[in-house]
């Protein structure tokens, strides 16, 4: 599983070596994950055959399962949002 994590792999997955299904669980509206990312993944897990499930959550930013990003975000000038609707689904 990864919630709202990085999905560039130092070195892509080979058919037959990943035998877990993977979970991506993403905040559409955060920027460190790039539409040429996304697209990138999942071409990489269906080329290996990775049965994998992508939930992107429109309008939702990094950090959403996080009560305090909002803060920090704040804080810090980041584009980070605690988000109750997609942590509470995630």
């Amino acid at each position: 599983m990864s919630f709202h994590g990085s999905l560039q792999a130092t070195r892509p997955t080979e058919p037959g070596k990943v035998k877990a299904g993977i979970l991506v669980l993403n905040g559409a509206s955060g920027p460190f994950v790039t539409e040429q990312q996304k697209t990138d993944f999942k071409q990489e897990m269906e080329t290996a055959g990775v049965a994998y499930e992508f939930i992107d959550y429109h309008g939702v930013k990094h950090s959403f399962t996080n009560p305090q990003a909002t803060e920090v975000g704040r804080q810090f000038d980041l584009p980070l949002e605690y988000n109750e609707e997609a942590d509470t689904d995630s």
